[in-house]
């Protein structure tokens, strides 16, 4: 028994958690020098819960058990979780299975408290005609000033699992829905809070072209723009203090290989989506980037996954780049081991020091992992 954490593992850790089945790594976000590690895990039945766990500074578990979330034991998908301002608790979104007979997802809201006890939950439905439902996953929330909840959902047709379209509304305290806004043929991917002119970018694909729908604070549309020279994918976006916009993502017709992960400056994020592309990664197979962030330092710091056959392997690992806001390559981190990798998010803690949630292969199986990891410049 230690008396306190080895000095090493005050620097570097690796902790993995979920059940012993399929886990998928979601989300994780620090709040008082604890980590919430959100993800979904599937049991031998292949059900599937919202999975939630609350670990101190070294990724060690606080509560004596992890935290799975559904109503009346039915199948439920985690989205992303946010610590609320206005009101006590962290807000989780996601999508629950409540009608077997159905077997349709709805939007699922849950607000916990600090020990992961659920204060307060509820469902969201919505009909795409009077005689059509459609599978409704919750992707993305955030907080507004005024402490209303904005909710972004995508909507999937259940036999062709097409894309439908977003909706993204707000809710109040008490849960009544304020306002509807909706977008046809348009799944969200990640919403991101603006430094400039107050509002929010929501990430994601029309109609096969990537696009952005742009919200201000009271949740109306002020633009949206799309893309038809990106072909590919934009996974996140980020603006730093002068109100520059960065995307990161997966372009199909990479250079280097079936798909490259790239970093671009947009240059007129309010009129159209065109973009200076800045950095582009690939090996020989799939590489891609899944989140992008302003560093501590005012540098680029990016997260996703790389697969090389160059490696002797086929499979993929977590692939971190870093780069200044010119593009030139500050720094690279490879992780991996035989299987499969995954690096979902990415949070700075110190200066050149990471949290990475991922999901991590074992065989079949997999976990969601949560490491700390200190990046070496070149």
């Amino acid at each position: 028994v230690k008396d306190s954490p080895s000095e090493f593992q005050k620097e570097n850790f690796i902790k993995n958690f979920g059940g012993s089945f399929g886990d998928q790594a979601i989300d994780v976000i620090k709040n008082n020098g604890h980590y919430f590690v959100l993800g979904n895990i599937i049991d031998a039945d292949d059900s599937t819960k919202i999975f939630l766990a609350k670990t101190d500074e070294f990724g060690n578990i606080i509560w004596s058990e992890n935290k799975t979330y559904s109503l009346d034991s039915k199948n439920s998908l985690a989205g992303q979780i946010i610590k609320l301002e206005k009101q006590d608790g962290f807000a989780i979104i996601g999508s629950i299975d409540i009608d077997s007979d159905t077997s349709f997802f709805d939007t699922y809201l849950l607000i916990i408290d600090e020990n992961g006890d659920l204060l307060k939950d509820t469902v969201f439905s919505f009909l795409v005609t009077p005689n059509e439902k459609s599978n409704e996953f919750g992707k993305c929330i955030v907080e507004l000033k005024n402490g209303n909840i904005l909710i972004v959902s995508n909507l999937i047709n259940d036999e062709t699992l097409a894309n439908i379209g977003m909706k993204y509304f707000i809710v109040n305290k008490n849960f009544e829905i304020l306002k509807i806004s909706s977008i046809p043929k348009f799944e969200a991917f990640s919403i991101c809070q603006k430094t400039m002119d107050n509002g929010f970018f929501i990430v994601g694909q029309y109609d096969q072209n990537p696009g952005i729908e742009i919200v201000n604070y009271e949740g109306a549309s002020v633009g949206f723009v799309k893309s038809t020279n990106i072909l590919g994918f934009i996974n996140s976006i980020a603006q730093d203090q002068n109100g520059n916009t960065y995307i990161c993502g997966e372009k199909l017709n990479g250079k280097n290989g079936k798909s490259d992960g790239f970093i671009a400056l947009m240059e007129d994020i309010n009129e159209n989506t065109n973009y200076t592309q800045l950095f582009e990664f690939g090996n020989s197979e799939n590489d891609r980037l899944n989140q992008i962030k302003i560093s501590k330092n005012n540098e680029l710091i990016a997260i996703g996954s790389t697969q090389s056959l160059e490696l002797g392997n086929d499979t993929y690992d977590i692939l971190i780049l870093k780069t200044d806001f010119a593009g030139n390559e500050l720094g690279r981190e490879i992780i991996g081991g035989n299987d499969n990798e995954e690096g979902i998010k990415i949070l700075e803690v110190e200066e050149n020091k990471f949290i990475i949630e991922a999901t991590t292969s074992l065989g079949k199986n997999s976990r969601i992992t949560l490491i700390k990891t200190e990046f070496t410049e070149e």
